[in-house]
C-alpha cells in the first residue's frame, strides 16, 4: 500500500469485488473448496480494509466500497459458497460502517455495502 500511495497519493476509495464460484451443492463440495471460497471472497475484502481503513481514517475521509451479490438477500440455487460467503462479505461491510462510521462523518460513515 505504501508503493501505490507513493507513485498516486492517498487512497480515498477502495473498491473490493471477486469472481464466483461454480455451481456446487453441499453434498458434493469438499472442505478444501470452502477454504478457497473464504480466502478469495472473504478474506481479500479483510486484507483491503486492514490496510486501507487505517489509512483513510488518517485523512478523515474515504470510503471502502464492498461489492457482493442479490443472493445475500436471495440465495441463488446452486451456489452454495457464493451465497454463504458473500452474506459474510455483507456482514463484514456493515459492521465495519458501525465501528468506523462514528469516527468520520462522512455522509454518514465510512463504509458503505452495495447489493
Amino acid at each position: 500500500m505504501a508503493t501505490v500511495e507513493a507513485c498516486l497519493g492517498p487512497v480515498d476509495v477502495c473498491v473490493t469485488n471477486s469472481g464466483g464460484h461454480p455451481s456446487n451443492l453441499f453434498k458434493s463440495t469438499p472442505p478444501g473448496a470452502w477454504r478457497t471460497a473464504v480466502d478469495q471472497l472473504l478474506m481479500s475484502t479483510v486484507y483491503f480494509a486492514r490496510e486501507t481503513l487505517p489509512r483513510m481514517q488518517k485523512n478523515k475521509w474515504g470510503r471502502l466500497i464492498t461489492i457482493t451479490s442479490s443472493a445475500v438477500k436471495q440465495p441463488a440455487d446452486g451456489q452454495l459458497l457464493s451465497n454463504s460467503i458473500r452474506a459474510a462479505v455483507t456482514g463484514l461491510a456493515r459492521t465495519l460502517a458501525n465501528e468506523y462510521g462514528t469516527s468520520i462523518a462522512v455522509d454518514g460513515g465510512l463504509v458503505r455495502s452495495l447489493l
